[in-house]
Parts: C-alpha cells; sequence; structure tokens
C-alpha cells in the first residue's frame, strides 16, 4: 500500500491555484502547501502499515523521469547518456523482475507468464542506457496503463502477504 494514498484522495484541485484539504475544507493556492497541511496537522492519515511503501521510491523502475520528464534545459539529454552507467540500469533491472516475481499467482500458469513477460517487456526490458529516456506519445500510455498494473499488482501481493502472515499467527496461536 502507498503510505499516501489517502492523502492523495483528500487532494482536491478546485482550479490551478485552489488547493482543498478533503478532511478539513482549508483551502490553498498551491498544492505544496496542502501536502505541508497535511503533515502537520493530518499525519494521522499516512499508511504506516508493515508492508506500506512510498511509490516514489518505484520512479526509477517505472521511468517516471521519461515519462514526465521535468524541463532540464538542452544539455540534458546529452548529460543523461554521457553519465549512464550499465551498472546501475542492471541493478534497476534485477530488481525490477524481482518485484515482477513477487506478484501473486494469477488465474493460470499460462495467464501468469503471460502477464509477467509483458511487464517484463514493458517496464525491465527498457531499463538500460540506451532505451530508458526513449519515450513516444503511444508508449507512454502504454507504459502508464503498465504501471498501473503493475502498482495493483504489487498491492495484491501485499494483501495476500498481510493475509499469509495473519493465518501463521493464528495457527501458531491456536497450537499452544
Amino acid at each position: 500500500m502507498d503510505y499516501f494514498s489517502i492523502q492523495d484522495d483528500m487532494l482536491i484541485k478546485n482550479h490551478e491555484y485552489n488547493w482543498e484539504c478533503g478532511f478539513c475544507g482549508k483551502r490553498f493556492y498551491d498544492a505544496h502547501f496542502l501536502e505541508k497541511h497535511f503533515d502537520n496537522r493530518h499525519n494521522e492519515t499516512l499508511l504506516l502499515r508493515e508492508h506500506s511503501f512510498c511509490l516514489a521510491d518505484l520512479c526509477p523502475i517505472l521511468r517516471c523521469d521519461a515519462v514526465r520528464p521535468v524541463e532540464l534545459g538542452e544539455l540534458s539529454l546529452f548529460w543523461r547518456a554521457a553519465i549512464c552507467q550499465e551498472k546501475y540500469f542492471d541493478n534497476l533491472r534485477s530488481q525490477c523482475r524481482a518485484l515482477i516475481q513477487s506478484c501473486p499467482v494469477g488465474i493460470s500458469a499460462k495467464v501468469d507468464r503471460d502477464w509477467k513477460a509483458i511487464l517484463d517487456e514493458l517496464l525491465c526490458s527498457r531499463l538500460t542506457c540506451d532505451s530508458y529516456w526513449k519515450t513516444s506519445d503511444d508508449e507512454s500510455l502504454s507504459t502508464v496503463t503498465m504501471c498501473k498494473v503493475f502498482a495493483v499488482c504489487l498491492g495484491v501481493t501485499a494483501y495476500a502477504l498481510a493475509i499469509s502472515l495473519r493465518i501463521l499467527s493464528y495457527n501458531s496461536e491456536t497450537y499452544y
């Protein structure tokens, strides 16, 4: 589960310069100040559970910078290519494949294999110096869609793990 999912649901954009807190109705002229308000007034709404994590931690794997690039100027592509280290991407590919393998089994083994192969192709295989920054509008759409599928899969894994741990703890308590 994402730490900030509840707060994200309560972040209401009425207009470019009009943001509203869904918890208390207070209004802000910038999202930054609303997020600070969440930290100060609604910090108890964070999902601080054992298997919770921040989705931003997955940005290197999900290619957030490539899909929604931040303007870095004309030299940015040159420097991205110049300082690219393939070892870094080898590590990211390993993390990506490990996350995909941790997804729960699908309806059938074939469906499971097919989805994992699609996710590997759309996400993990692009984690190279040559492919990381390449994108097009069509490619971005499919990547975003697959990222959503990946996030759901990760959430289901966390849920299944939590249920398994609860069952195991219940079973260990009943034998004593």
